[in-house]
């Protein structure tokens, strides 16, 4: 029997690799089929023992950014996801905007008043008189999941509102956790038992905030392969955090001094990555 190979993950645990999962990932940015079976060839080559996923995850974004194409920039969409730092503010416009997609009415930043103090919620989501709380949890790196302590903490908040909510038009149903990474084993558990919705990276399982982001097509700018980290950040100061945002008025790169042909370079890419089916 040929011997698994083992990496060092995300979190420096040394796990068994998946050629399978690979396989997915990149299937999935929509790469035709014979290029993706020649980075999967590609990656082969390179595999050793102990390798961490950060080397193989650089090694396969560079062969995919040789290509010339938007699947580069869909293939680091987790890691774009971090770029939206330092502070968890952008992430929850970008949250917001995904739940504004999916049909909610969304407010970012509300104050509601509990039982017991006031409460600045990141999300408040409406949808047919019914409304969550949502609380965004934000991680810079995939080194930290979120722990059993975020559902306690929104379950807690929910309750102390609940029980002075008095709009008719609108009742409060539950609340909502949200992160960039993922959930512990316990945080999952104690919100299936307390009727707490959760969305990560991966959960629910093929619904998950991945899935979300490919459906409505929500890529941020930090996706960018041309952009410079410092015009990502002044595009997110100025509240510009959708790939869309920028193909809708291009007319926001003016505030860059770059060239004419850079400003193109930038809205081909955002309109590939917006339109590219996957």
């Amino acid at each position: 029997m040929e011997k698994r190979i083992k990496v060092f993950d995300d979190y420096h645990e040394l796990v068994p690799f998946s050629m399978e999962k690979l396989a997915d990932s990149i299937k999935v940015i929509g790469l035709p089929e014979p290029k993706q079976q020649f980075v999967l060839n590609q990656v082969k080559s390179i595999l050793y023992d102990g390798i961490p996923v950060e080397e193989i995850f650089e090694y396969v974004f560079k062969l995919l950014k040789e290509e010339g194409s938007s699947s580069a920039a869909k293939y680091k969409l987790k890691r774009a996801l971090f770029e939206l730092g330092p502070t968890g503010y952008p992430f929850e416009n970008y949250i917001g905007a995904i739940l504004t997609q999916m049909g909610f009415n969304t407010d970012v930043g509300v104050i509601l008043p509990g039982k017991c103090v006031n409460h600045e919620v990141d999300v408040m989501a409406t949808k047919e008189g019914k409304a969550f709380i949502v609380e965004c949890k934000f991680h810079s790196s995939d080194e930290r999941k979120s722990n059993v302590k975020a559902p306690l903490y929104i379950k807690a908040r929910f309750d102390d509102v609940r029980d002075t909510w008095n709009n008719k038009d609108v009742e409060i149903i539950g609340g909502w956790l949200i992160t960039n990474t993922c959930f512990t084993e316990d945080a999952i558990a104690y919100a299936n038992c307390e009727n707490l919705m959760l969305l990560s990276w991966d959960y629910p399982k093929k619904r998950g905030l991945r899935a979300m982001i490919d459906l409505f097509k929500m890529y941020p700018v930090t996706c960018s392969t041309i952009l410079s980290k410092k015009e990502k950040q002044e595009l997110i100061n100025r509240n510009i955090v959708l790939c869309k945002d920028v193909v809708d008025n291009p007319k926001v790169l003016n505030q860059f001094r770059i060239s004419m042909d850079k400003k193109q370079q930038i809205i081909d890419e955002f309109k590939a990555i917006v339109a590219h089916n996957g």
